[in-house]
């Protein structure tokens, strides 16, 4: 409707001395909004972080809209994780005639663990465990998992061999004892979300531990200044380490010729460096 104002000014006697007229105005009564419902465009309310979003729509036909986080847009793009509200208008919100907020959609984003497979029980990232890289063990090779520097987070962890699914763990470390290419995979428990996390893929070649190794001589043990006798490991090693009273000798052959020191000669076996680990135990010791 339109109005206007009419004023006047009047004497002791009451006659009208003055008359004035305002311009006409116009107002409009506005209705305040229904309180809206926040509708999901696209997407999942919860999802894993980094790898998800959702759009959240308040209803159309409004001039305004104000969410949570400041937007100003009927539709608002999340990709964080929180509570968001709306509400809306048909004028600018300083006049007052606005909806209450709608209720709050909760925006889930379920965090990474920084998964890392290591080769040793430490966090450090010289043990961790490389694309492509070779591995071997004695009877078996234990790999730890870690969340950053802790071995303590939540979720199951999945250990595959030759691509298929081998085992699969709650806990901080695997010994694998099969050799194969292998990869491991940190699952979440989270109810709304499954979230993963793969390492990079290896190798484990499980190594068997040589039996204990036996000593024979050439000849008599005891002989005389000029003599020799010449110990002989058993065969089919590739790595040969023999010790005189517990002291190691820098030989590594099958066999050892001893002539002038006399000692307990002792012996041990690998098929691989020693300093891999796999070696066998030292054989019975020989008096020379």
């Amino acid at each position: 409707c339109d109005y206007f104002a009419r004023v006047t000014e009047t004497n002791d006697d009451g006659d009208v001395v003055c008359e004035y007229i305002t311009e006409s105005f116009s107002v409009t009564a506005v209705e305040t909004p229904e309180r809206p419902v926040v509708t999901v465009v696209s997407g999942e309310l919860s999802f894993c972080e980094g790898d998800g979003e959702v759009v959240l729509s308040a209803p159309e036909g409004y001039e305004y809209y104000e969410w949570s986080n400041g937007a100003t847009t009927q539709e608002i793009t999340v990709e964080d994780a929180g509570n968001y509200r709306v509400r809306v208008a048909d004028v600018p919100f300083d006049i007052g005639c606005s909806s209450d907020y709608s209720e709050y959609v909760y925006v889930e984003s379920s965090e990474l663990v920084d998964f890392k497979v290591q080769t040793a029980n430490s966090s450090s990232d010289q043990y961790s465990v490389s694309e492509g890289q070779a591995l071997q063990g004695c009877d078996s090779r234990t790999l730890y998992f870690y969340d950053n520097t802790t071995t303590t987070f939540s979720g199951i962890v999945k250990i595959y061999r030759d691509g298929v699914e081998f085992a699969s763990t709650t806990g901080s470390n695997y010994s694998i004892t099969e050799s194969g290419e292998y990869f491991a995979e940190w699952i979440s428990n989270d109810l709304n979300v499954t979230c993963t996390v793969v390492s990079p893929t290896f190798t484990v070649e499980i190594l068997e531990q040589p039996e204990m190794p036996v000593i024979t001589a050439s000849g008599a043990l005891d002989f005389c200044d000029g003599g020799s006798v010449t110990l002989t490991a058993t065969a089919g090693h590739a790595y040969y380490r023999w010790y005189r009273n517990n002291v190691l000798l820098n030989s590594n052959s099958q066999t050892l010729t001893v002539r002038t020191n006399s000692g307990r000669y002792q012996v041990q076996v690998s098929d691989v460096p020693f300093q891999v680990g796999c070696t066998s135990d030292l054989s019975k010791g020989v008096e020379v």
